[in-house]
């Protein structure tokens, strides 16, 4: 399911898996359902599998559903437009995509959870079709807070609570910290006006066609997907050139 990008279908099993062990005391009911399941044929786009366990005398009904677009079934568990695109300037997205692409190490602040998870997870999906390869860590707990100084690239979400905590770290040099709440770079800030990764041709159509889209008046699920429209568009006039 995995290589094959069915993420929101795999995502679904996953919860159903977690609900059964935990109805069930894990009692061994996971195993069989999971033997109904494979015994099935793969369900087509957008539609819905049923899959009846006995449990205790009595019978759990579980529902997983296909999306009707492969390409675009990890916008299923994805928003851009709930916080990321809301709370973070487009021109700040375009360096923190960029920051993604050199595989720098990345930390985002914010004082709200939600927030903060929402803005993490969207900020990695906009590499898509590729995908993060390193650390990814939504939210940080005070307790592994000396990760920030690590060598590898991440992905880190931190609550502003730690905030002081972090910036006495000693995190190695190009290490990015935003402040999604103040739309502040904390470090790294200096990158973004010096930056040349990207050709400016491609940055400035990228950059435009995102303020485009966030003065229309699309929304929800049609504003993700041209949000991924734009970034995709991007990739196919890098590789075209």
């Amino acid at each position: 399911l995995y290589r094959q990008r069915r993420a929101s279908f795999f995502s679904e099993l996953i919860d159903c898996v977690e609900v059964l062990e935990r109805e069930t005391l894990g009692s061994g009911a996971t195993a069989p359902f999971l033997a109904r399941l494979k015994n099935r044929p793969y369900i087509d786009k957008g539609e819905i599998v049923t899959v009846d366990v006995p449990i205790q005398g009595s019978t759990r009904s579980f529902k997983l559903h296909r999306s009707k677009n492969d390409d675009y079934s990890y916008l299923d568990h994805v928003s851009f437009d709930t916080e990321l695109f809301k709370c973070v300037p487009t021109s700040d997205i375009v360096f923190l995509f960029e920051c993604l692409l050199q595989e720098k190490k990345l930390v985002l602040i914010s004082s709200k959870i939600s927030r903060l998870s929402s803005c993490v997870n969207a900020i990695a999906a906009i590499v898509y079709p590729f995908s993060w390869q390193h650390v990814f860590i939504p939210i940080l707990p005070k307790s592994l807070v000396e990760f920030v100084e690590a060598p590898m690239p991440f992905i880190v979400g931190a609550p502003a609570s730690l905030e002081p905590l972090l910036l006495k770290q000693c995190m190695e040099e190009g290490t990015v910290v935003y402040n999604i709440d103040t739309k502040v770079f904390l470090r790294g800030g200096e990158q973004k006006e010096k930056s040349e990764f990207l050709p400016r041709d491609l940055q400035a159509s990228l950059l435009r066609n995102l303020n485009k889209l966030v003065a229309s008046d699309l929304r929800g699920k049609l504003f993700n997907e041209f949000v991924a429209h734009c970034f995709l568009r991007f990739w196919c006039e890098v590789f075209g050139q």
